[in-house]
């Protein structure tokens, strides 16, 4: 017993350097049913027999009925394969010592005794074991051949379990949830029942290895659970598959039958170099969308209005890559937090007293600050924290048809962002010229039509708009006044005296003029038409002011913007904004980094050959405290002030975005009257949402999870060119309870088993699918030879935002394992010319929330 006892002893301490999942206590006892398989004659029978319940009982096994009122000739009866009764955890998995034993089902006894539901379609949760003896790839086959089996029972798996089972050994182990009317099949060989016990059975010789050569499933322990795995409904695929490239947001709108006429303001991205006299998107449009109102265009993204029962039409168009509606950025900042800091220590440490003691305080130089908040602004400067120059165009006046500026959200008595950040401008040039320009940037064109007006250049498309809108009012009251005076005309060679009819009927107010006098009907409408005139004037000048504030930006020489883009365009400097940027002519552009740090995963897809899971390091890498599996990524809640906390609030509303970069063969780039055979990525990628369901494993093992959200349909195609493509899938949920929360990453598998009926005898019959994902840079399905095949390498960027405004201001998602410093910056701090500044400490450090690291497909 002490030598079993040391053997148990080095068993749990090489299991546990494999890093299991917490889990409850184990039950202390098991009910439990073998299966044993003794296929000999007589004699070697009951010798065989006879050792297995020897082994039996030297591991304290305890029979039910007892072992004396068993049926004697059950030594020889090769009919009888089935023993029951209990057992000690510790000894259960000994059973399988015995050669005779098949496999055993686990029913935990003690200390609390747990009773399988009755109805026959109610969820048993349970825990295979596997035969593992064999080399991982074989192991990895005979878990998916396994798997075809068990899906013809009914069986359903959760997402992210640890596939390792006691032994440590991978692909040991599946979980899942089994109908109770087929639970007992389970202790059964599955190989003898593949089509669901009633459907004829596949021939021994025709399985596949490794199923054909062992009983897959060793054992079955029944986990205390009465819930079924939560299922996600398939969406259904859209017809034709063009309307694919609506976003999910958009395509809630314009999916029905009757699609109203709403003008709606979406982002266009179009295949192609698309530049900005280009005619061909000008005519696609206009043809396609007739009334589409162009706002702005950064490359080939424009953003405009557009009537919703348009969208669809639009969205078959061979050159469209993506329809969705904008995605405005935010700063994830705490208006509520106060920070104090050594103003004067900042400037020494930075060399800024220096400068300011030899005079150099920027007078005669102009900082544009570019910001959507600017509140207070005003405050500052009569409290002379701003200088008195200091002046906002605000640009958001050109998006109202009213020339009217937009109103702010949130109390006007609070200091906006953007103003805090004049404030730090004017601390470091206190003699400056500050020109704070709030735009309200619902896309990055905004920003591009700063650096526009910064060099001079013409109004934007929205001042033209606004321009035209005058200018057809200005002719409209000019038609309808020449209309009037005629009407005055008429009326004043009309010498009716309507003093009397005025005197009864006055009482009716305009109804009376109306009906009975033409004279004071003119009256009122002149007086109406003369108000619609004032207004139009006081527009005309709101317009001009504007026009004047607008080319006052002309030449000024530094930009500092605080907003960024972190997921929605190509990153790693190749976005149109960014590359813009990279230009060497124009003002001096400085650019936040943003408080990012976290909330970015940027690798190789690692995993296994064969399986799909993303593993976020490598399996050398060391796992964080209580996690068991690089496959999983963990996701944590950190607030502005840097506490981190496990879970997630409730309400939150998280985006998670993944962008991947592919190479692509220009022979198959848009080829006019054929098939667009890039639309679809060469990698299939699939993100999944999980929420732990027992994270302190008092009740249930801490990997079993329940899937909240996945990606579905096309990814956003974000960029098309003949050499390659960028992507990306998006994934806004709600999230209704709190909780901890995690990521699981897959990619289509290269090969699949399943049934299908067989070529002769029209029976189920095992197939393995082969060459289900490219081998290259070219299409699946299409002509090629392996050697001339190009390899490349596929590396995702996954991203973290809080994108509703009551959680977004108390702190953000960011991932609790796997973090990496590369890929938390967006755009434009991306391009290679502008200058991006991070947050520091007074020691020189960076401080945790800022963005530490390399852009994204920049690492090197």
């Amino acid at each position: 017993m002490k030598h079993l006892a040391g053997l148990i002893a080095v068993f749990l301490f090489t299991v546990a350097a494999f890093g299991q999942p917490p889990e409850p206590p184990r039950p202390t006892k098991f009910s439990v049913k073998l299966r044993y398989y003794i296929p000999s004659p007589r004699d070697q029978h009951v010798a065989q027999y006879d050792a297995m319940i020897r082994h039996l009982k030297s591991i304290d096994f305890e029979f039910n009925p007892p072992l004396d009122e068993l049926p004697e000739e059950n030594r020889e009866d090769r009919s009888k394969n089935y023993i029951t009764g209990a057992i000690s955890s510790a000894n259960a998995r000994r059973i399988l010592d015995s050669t005779a034993v098949q496999s055993i089902q686990l029913i935990p006894l003690a200390p609390m005794e747990f009773k399988l539901p009755e109805g026959g379609n109610d969820p048993v949760l349970v825990r295979l074991e596997l035969s593992g003896n064999f080399s991982p790839e074989r192991q990895r086959a005979l878990a998916n051949q396994t798997r075809v089996l068990l899906a013809e029972l009914g069986f359903k798996e959760p997402a992210g379990y640890d596939h390792r089972g006691y032994t440590g050994r991978q692909y040991t182990r599946i979980v899942g949830v089994i109908p109770r009317g087929k639970f007992d099949l389970l202790n059964r060989d599955l190989r003898d029942h593949p089509a669901g016990w009633l459907g004829p059975i596949i021939p021994r010789r025709e399985q596949p290895t490794p199923l054909r050569e062992v009983n897959p499933v060793q054992v079955i322990e029944v986990i205390p659970d009465d819930k079924a795995v939560k299922e996600l409904a398939e969406v259904e695929p859209r017809m034709p598959a063009a309307l694919e490239k609506i976003s999910p947001d958009l395509w809630e709108l314009v999916k029905g039958k009757d699609v109203p006429s709403t003008p709606m303001r979406v982002e266009i991205a179009f295949a192609g170099d698309v530049g900005t006299n280009d005619a061909v998107w000008h005519l696609l449009l206009r043809e396609v969308t007739p009334g589409f109102v162009i706002e702005g265009q950064v490359g080939q993204f424009i953003t405009g209005m557009i009537r919703l029962d348009q969208v669809k039409a639009l969205a078959q168009a061979q050159l469209v890559s993506t329809i969705r509606m904008p995605r405005p950025p935010a700063v994830n900042v705490n208006p509520a937090v106060v920070r104090k800091g050594d103003n004067a220590k900042v400037l020494e440490q930075s060399g800024l007293a220096e400068l300011h003691k030899r005079g150099y305080r920027g007078k005669g130089v102009r900082i544009g600050i570019i910001d959507r908040d600017f509140r207070g602004w005003q405050t500052l400067v009569n409290k002379k924290q701003l200088p008195g120059t200091t002046r906002l165009v605000d640009l958001t006046t050109e998006n109202d048809p009213e020339i009217y500026p937009l109103p702010y959200k949130g109390p006007l008595d609070e200091i906006g962002h953007g103003t805090l950040c004049a404030q730090a401008a004017a601390l470091a040039a206190p003699d400056a010229e500050i020109v704070l320009i709030r735009v309200d940037v619902a896309t990055p064109y905004h920003l591009l039509e700063i650096l526009n007006y910064a060099k001079g250049g013409r109004p934007s498309a929205t001042v033209e708009l606004r321009f035209g809108e005058l200018s057809s009012r200005a002719a409209l009251l000019k038609v309808r006044r020449d209309e009037l005076l005629e009407e005055r005309r008429i009326i004043l060679n009309d010498f009716t005296d309507d003093t009397d009819k005025k005197a009864y009927l006055e009482f009716l107010g305009p109804l009376y003029a109306w009906l009975y006098s033409d004279r004071e009907w003119h009256r009122l409408r002149m007086e109406y038409h003369n108000k619609l005139e004032d207004e139009h004037r006081l527009r005309e000048i709101r317009f001009r002011d504007h026009l004047k504030e607008v080319r006052s930006l002309n030449g000024i020489p530094i930009l500092v913007n605080a907003l960024s883009v972190d997921s929605g365009y190509p990153l790693g400097a190749s976005s149109p904004l960014s590359r813009i940027l990279d230009e060497p002519t124009g003002p001096l552009w400085f650019q936040a980094i943003g408080n990012t740090r976290g909330q970015a995963w940027l690798g190789p897809y690692r995993h296994t050959p064969g399986d799909p899971a993303l593993k976020f390091v490598e399996d050398s890498v060391k796992l964080p405290k209580d996690r068991w599996s690089n496959e999983v990524n963990f996701l944590s809640w950190q607030t502005h002030q840097g506490e981190a906390k496990a879970d997630i609030p409730a309400k939150t509303k998280l985006r998670i975005t993944m962008q991947w970069r592919e190479p692509h063969d220009p022979d198959y780039y848009l080829r006019p009257g054929k098939e667009d055979l890039y639309q679809l990525p060469l990698a299939s990628l699939r993100m999944q949402l999980l929420k732990q369901r027992d994270p302190t494993a008092q009740k249930l093992p801490a990997d079993l999870f329940d899937l909240v959200a996945r990606t579905t349909g096309w990814p956003q195609r974000l960029e098309h060119l003949p050499n390659g493509s960028v992507y990306e899938h998006v994934l806004e949920v709600p999230l209704v309870d709190a909780g901890r929360y995690a990521i699981r990453v897959e990619k289509q598998m290269d090969t699949q088993w399943m049934f299908a009926p067989h070529p002769v005898r029209r029976t189920p019959s095992f197939q393995l699918l082969e060459n289900l994902a490219p081998t290259g840079i070219r299409p699946l399905g299409t002509t090629s030879l392996p050697a001339l095949e190009k390899n490349w390498e596929l590396r995702p960027r996954i991203f973290l935002e809080v994108i509703d405004d009551a959680n977004r201001v108390q702190g953000r998602a960011v991932f609790a394992d796997f973090p990496t410093s590369a890929g938390n910056i967006g755009i434009p701090a991306d391009s290679r010319n502008v200058i991006s500044v991070g947050a520091a400490s007074l020691k020189n450090q960076p401080q945790p929330w800022s963005a530490f690291g390399t852009p994204a497909q920049m690492e090197l």
